[in-house]
């Protein structure tokens, strides 16, 4: 199993406000390539001040009233909680990803809205069951910040496969947000050179929720030898926990060959 790293993008302004664009905002290199040995920290937590060790025949004197500077060390800083995930994919599917909790899923047909924005219309023949939605909301009710996560997991013909390359991922995932106010939105490719139909476009950018607080907006779109993988995410900047949530998951998409 192939895990695929995340890396850093630059910072935005929206409506007042100094934004970090999550670290998985930007696509990662070609799927089938060695993860980093390290996933950098997310883009929203500040690193804490480095703290500076007493001489060694200093430590342990008594400070008098004079110099109290060296009286006491800052504590170290503590570690982030480990936060247990859990680990979704659909029976058929060629990824796997991370959420915060189980999603809620239903099934895709041919009738679905899903094809025939993500598929362009291309149906595969030999099935009428397409794929499986599954959608992770939570909302915090005391700030309602939000953080709400969709993936799509679609088979699709090889032909259709195929013909996927930058511009035709970036037109689709374009006409996604036809109907939504998208802010800043910046477009990301990569392929793999070891593996044609390993493909992965991402098109994320800042919109405004209904009480006019600011959304980082993601899609991910993803290719497999047989089937697409599709990541649409938005939450709320302004909460370090959501972001973190992003970045944990973003990093942890996984290729399984079937």
């Amino acid at each position: 199993m192939k895990r695929i790293p995340a890396v850093l993008l630059c910072t935005t302004i929206l409506t007042g406000f100094a934004v970090a664009a999550p670290a998985g905002a930007q696509t990662s290199p070609p799927p089938m390539q060695a993860p980093a040995a390290e996933q950098a920290p997310p883009a929203m937590q500040q690193a804490p001040a480095a703290t500076q060790q007493a001489p060694a025949d200093q430590q342990g004197a008594p400070a008098s009233d004079d110099d109290a500077s060296g009286a006491q060390q800052e504590p170290a800083a503590a570690k982030p909680a480990e936060i247990q995930y859990y680990n979704y994919a659909n029976d058929e599917s060629e990824y796997s990803i991370k959420m915060p909790q189980a999603p809620t899923v239903s099934t895709i047909w041919a009738t679905s809205p899903e094809t025939k924005l993500y598929l362009d219309g291309n149906l595969p023949k030999s099935s009428s069951f397409l794929g499986e939605v599954g959608l992770y909301t939570l909302t915090d009710m005391d700030t309602e910040e939000s953080y709400r996560v969709k993936t799509i997991f679609l088979k699709a013909p090889g032909s259709f496969l195929a013909s996927l390359n930058s511009a035709t991922i970036e037109a689709i995932l374009r006409k996604s947000y036809a109907h939504k106010v998208f802010i800043s939105p910046t477009y990301h490719y990569s392929a793999s050179k070891n593996a044609g139909a390993l493909k992965w476009g991402t098109l994320s950018g800042f919109t405004v929720d209904e009480n006019h607080q600011p959304l980082f907006t993601a899609t991910h779109y993803l290719t497999g030898a047989h089937s697409i993988f599709v990541v649409r995410v938005s939450f709320s900047v302004t909460n370090p926990l959501y972001n973190r949530y992003y970045n944990d998951m973003v990093g942890s998409i996984t290729y399984s060959p079937p």
